[in-house]
């Protein structure tokens, strides 16, 4: 993943990571409800739009209309 070790710069390693954003980057299929606390969790910790929404696309394949909710927020 390219995004992976730029986040983990500004992050701290993934292991760091709460729990909840891990398990819905990687095992629970994207809904509005997971993309928001995502949305949150960048934003929150100074990523950059473009960079997290890159970091979604590496993850998994979400739909133009979820990207555009997650840009949105």
């Amino acid at each position: 993943m390219y995004e992976l070790g730029s986040l983990e710069r500004t992050l701290g390693t993934m292991h760091s990571w709460p729990q909840d954003i891990l398990r819905y980057l990687f095992l629970v299929p994207p809904n509005n409800y997971t993309l928001l606390h995502l949305a949150a969790f960048f934003f929150g910790n100074g990523i950059a739009l473009l960079q997290a929404t890159d970091f979604l696309l590496e993850c998994f394949t979400p739909s133009q209309p979820h990207i555009d909710f997650f840009r949105s927020k």
